[in-house]
C-alpha cells in the first residue's frame, strides 16, 4: 500500500506531461499489483487509475 501511495503521490507532483506519463504507467503497474494480490478492491484500482489518468490529461 505505502509502495502504492508513493506511486500515486509522483504521479500528481509530476512537473510536467512527460513526467508524470512515465509515473503513470508505474503507478498503474502498481496498482495492478495491489490489486492482483487481493489488498484493493477492482473497482478501487480501477477508480485510482482513471482518475490519475485524467490528471496526466489535464496536463497535456
Amino acid at each position: 500500500m505505502s509502495t502504492m501511495r508513493g506511486a500515486i503521490k509522483q504521479v500528481r507532483e509530476a512537473s510536467d506531461s512527460e513526467a508524470a506519463r512515465t509515473a503513470l504507467t508505474s503507478a498503474i503497474s502498481i496498482i495492478d499489483r495491489t490489486v492482483r494480490k487481493g489488498v484493493l478492491h477492482a473497482n478501487t484500482g480501477a477508480r485510482y487509475k482513471s482518475r490519475l489518468t485524467l490528471h496526466v490529461q489535464k496536463l497535456s
